[in-house]
């Protein structure tokens, strides 16, 4: 599945592409994901972060700060809600491995 966005954080725009897939001979969820806030030029290549037939991966960038490189944790997890609700939540996770919610993109199916 292919997700492109667009959106905006304190004023500046942003735009995105992540490509989520399953690979069938390693039998893991894997994403591939560039965007022109967090990524810079790079791209973040996620996989399975657990064993459970849930869609929940984790990557991971680097961060320039204080003159230091630091890498920082991205874990974004996929779930059905309902029949009609797909639910893309996504948590950054500091080098010390604490993790907060940076994002949750909601899609309802439409009806028309």
């Amino acid at each position: 599945m292919m997700h492109e966005y667009k959106s905006s954080f304190t004023g500046n725009p942003l735009e995105g592409i992540t490509i989520f897939g399953y690979d069938l001979n390693t039998r893991s969820y894997q994403s591939a994901w560039i965007d022109s806030f967090h990524m810079g030029t790079g791209i973040m290549f996620s996989k399975d972060k657990t064993e459970d037939s849930l869609f929940n991966v984790l990557g991971g960038y680097e961060v320039h700060y204080n003159k230091e490189d630091q890498i920082w944790g991205w874990r974004t997890k996929m779930e059905l809600e309902d029949a009609d609700t797909l639910v893309i939540t996504s948590y950054n996770i500091t080098p010390e491995g604490e993790e907060s919610l940076a994002n949750e993109i909601r899609y309802k199916r439409s009806s028309e």
